[in-house]
């Protein structure tokens, strides 16, 4: 994960397939409900916005790190950016913070 703490991140493997990388850093189990991810062309403009249910294989243990996908990928895209990532947590329903930008 390029960043400490709870978090999440894109990635693109060797394949081109995509995954998003979720950190939990609390002390409990969270799961996982649902994943905001944008897709942009190579003009970097927006071609699609996907909500990703999670359903199945969703919980990430404290002090641990899950990827979730590959992902289904529209035709043209060349960026993907996670918006958001939505989590249930003791039985509420939360949003994770979003990571800090990376410098250099």
């Amino acid at each position: 994960m390029p960043f400490p703490g709870q978090g999440y991140a894109a990635r693109v493997d060797q394949k081109n397939d995509v995954y998003v990388d979720v950190e939990n850093a609390t002390r409990s189990d969270i799961r996982v409900t649902s994943l905001l991810v944008l897709f942009y062309d190579k003009r970097k403009l927006l071609i699609e916005e996907s909500t990703i249910e999670c359903h199945t294989d969703c919980r990430v243990g404290r002090a641990d790190a899950e990827s979730f996908g590959p992902i289904e990928v529209p035709g043209s895209w060349d960026t993907v950016k996670v918006m958001d990532v939505y989590y249930e947590d003791d039985g509420r329903r939360k949003r994770m913070r979003r990571p800090p930008p990376r410098l250099g």
